[in-house]
């Protein structure tokens, strides 16, 4: 696995993780980019809209009530 595919292997499992601790949990959002392996929380964001779509909040109001 080169390097470029092994970042994108990682990212895709952090990105899991907080998608995970996004439908299942009620922890902010900044305890969600701690958890999944992200010291940004701007960065977390900005990746995550990229990635998904939505922001975190929006991501997680599609789960839980």
């Amino acid at each position: 696995m080169n390097r470029v595919n092994r970042g994108q292997w990682i990212q895709g499992l952090k990105l899991q993780a907080a998608r995970a601790l996004l439908e299942d949990t009620h922890l902010p959002v900044s305890e969600v980019c701690l958890r999944s392996g992200y010291l940004d929380q701007a960065s977390f964001s900005r990746l995550f809209k990229r990635k998904t779509g939505l922001t975190p909040g929006d991501y997680r109001s599609h789960f839980l009530v």
